[in-house]
């Protein structure tokens, strides 16, 4: 029985029945039936043209608010605005400077300089870039053809953090190192004369600035000073000390009469910001900076009756905005931005940038 044909034709039959029934064939047209879907009622955000807002002053700055976004990724640090106010470069630990139309919002032009950028200064006419990085090198790239049209080298370590300068004039570069040392080129040659390596500091540069005229040089380290230098002869002019915590950023006032600093650590040392008096080294002014702030940004309006902030890697998420004179508190923005640092108030003075740890650059304007 066991070996019986009918046997085999009831398992063939059970088998049968199991099996999943073929499907029919459909006779729908599928781009037909595609056509018929709902279209979507969303548009994309238009734009916003950030060349349109007004000057932002003593006056108005209680109505400052954020008034656009740009995304680029976690690595995008920090950021610089052209001088002719068109574009914006953001930068950081990817290696890559990104240009930003400030009309369209788009990115028009990436240049790379692995594998981390520290620091990135414009020409005075927005045709060129210097950037800095970890690689020991200054880099020099052409906007329009996105050339690189020189590579300065001398440094012994990496380029300290926002510590690429170019002069008023267009002549020179600077760039701090890691290992506090101070190198300037001649832009047109590529030279480093002997005299402009400039030494004096005793722990990595993390912030240097021009002053207007082009004479001097101010840096900023984690020796806890200032120090600005005799651009002609390489000397050291004047040490500015009460910094009890690592200064993180230097910038020279419109007129080149003063000079403002941010210092602070993550244990909460330190946290202020200081204006002094250039000619004479004096402190004019202290206020409070950010909580638990360390390589915080600084930075004047154009007209230098305000100040703006950042509190760097470990911070209160906030830009911070002081009256200069009296160094004032005046306005505190709000970002929504995971750990805030490079903060820069456009050349017209109609907005500040501010960028972030997770890749959001976000505008700041006054909105009437």
């Amino acid at each position: 029985m066991r070996n019986s044909p009918y046997f085999f034709v009831v398992l063939l039959l059970f088998l049968a029945s199991c099996a999943p029934s073929p499907k029919a064939t459909s006779t729908s047209n599928p781009t037909k039936a595609q056509e018929t879907l709902p279209t979507s009622t969303i548009t994309p955000k238009p734009p916003v043209d950030l060349s349109t807002f007004p000057v932002i002053s003593l006056d108005n700055v209680d109505k400052l608010v954020m008034v656009e976004e740009y995304y680029g990724n976690e690595s995008e640090i920090s950021v610089v605005f052209n001088p002719d106010g068109k574009s914006l470069a953001s930068f950081g630990a990817d290696g890559t400077i990104r240009l930003w139309d400030l009309t369209t919002g788009y990115e028009f032009t990436r240049f790379e300089h692995p594998p981390e950028v520290a620091g990135v200064a414009f020409n005075p006419d927005g045709t060129m870039i210097a950037s800095g990085g970890s690689d020991k090198t200054v880099r020099l790239w052409e906007i329009k053809t996105g050339t690189e049209m020189a590579v300065f080298e001398g440094h012994t370590q990496g380029i300290g953090w926002q510590s690429v300068a170019w002069s008023p004039d267009g002549t020179l570069v600077a760039a701090g190192s890691r290992s506090g040392v101070l190198h300037i080129w001649e832009v047109e040659t590529g030279l480093e004369p002997a005299v402009l390596r400039l030494r004096g500091h005793q722990d990595d540069v993390h912030g240097i600035s021009f002053s207007p005229d082009g004479t001097l040089l101010a840096s900023a380290s984690g020796d806890d000073t200032i120090r600005i230098w005799d651009v002609e002869t390489g000397n050291e002019k004047i040490i500015l000390l009460g910094h009890t915590a690592d200064v993180g950023d230097v910038a020279f006032s419109p007129d080149g009469a003063l000079l403002v600093s941010i210092s602070g650590n993550i244990t909460g040392k330190d946290n202020t910001i200081r204006v002094w008096d250039v000619n004479s080294g004096k402190q004019i002014t202290q206020a409070e900076s950010h909580g638990d702030s360390q390589y915080g940004d600084v930075s004047f309006s154009p007209d230098g009756s305000l100040l703006v902030s950042s509190g760097g890697w470990q911070n209160d998420g906030m830009v911070r905005i002081y009256d200069t004179s009296t160094g004032e508190l005046e306005k505190v923005l709000e970002s929504s931005a995971n750990g805030v640092l490079g903060v820069s108030f456009s050349p017209d003075g109609n907005l500040i940038a501010s960028s972030s740890l997770d890749g959001i650059i976000q505008f700041w304007g006054i909105a009437e």
